[in-house]
């Protein structure tokens, strides 16, 4: 990995929203970014000579590096990246504490995200929500949770797991107010 050779440009905001967001926001700086797109998914070129890197750190200790294969807004308005070691994220305001974009000498660029060091828990298990986890919320109050989680207590209750609304699985595999 080469050293940074900027002060980083702060990607928070966009990373959490919109990929589209985030590479409109980066792409005055890295005029090596090449990706495809294909609906809203965003798929990168040239990862081996102009690579753009994912490094996710908490506290300053990194936890995982990796190239971005591709990137997408799910129907929900979740940002999803996927790394070349076949790793998912989902950063969202819940997980990331911050985000910086540096371009690097070799000309790579550089996503370093900083994941808040207490996430918030899953509405059912408790466990925090890292950006390693899919998470899906209630409709009616917003109550996260791991997206398997809340998925197998509606098919168990039928309803949420906070303000009980009633909920169910619709045929586009939406979590829906039933």
């Amino acid at each position: 990995m080469g050293k940074k050779v900027s002060a980083g440009k702060n990607v928070r905001k966009s990373l959490v929203s919109s990929v589209k967001k985030l590479l409109q926001e980066i792409s005055a700086d890295y005029p090596g970014l090449e990706y495809t797109r294909a609906v809203d998914t965003y798929i990168f070129e040239k990862i081996k000579e102009t690579p753009l890197k994912a490094a996710v750190m908490r506290e300053g200790d990194s936890l995982m590096t990796g190239n971005l294969l591709w990137a997408t807004d799910k129907d929900d308005g979740v940002v999803v990246l996927f790394l070349e070691n076949k790793k998912y994220l989902y950063p969202t305001n819940d997980n990331v504490k911050g985000a910086f974009f540096y371009i690097d000498k070799k000309g790579g660029g550089r996503i370093e995200i900083e994941m808040h060091p207490n996430p918030m828990p899953c509405a059912i298990c408790s466990k925090p929500m890292e950006i390693f986890d899919e998470s899906s919320a209630c409709p009616s109050c917003g109550a996260t949770s791991h997206v398997l989680h809340l998925e197998e207590w509606i098919q168990m209750k039928g309803s949420c797991s906070v303000c009980n609304a009633r909920l169910a699985i619709d045929s586009q595999h939406k979590i829906v107010l039933a």
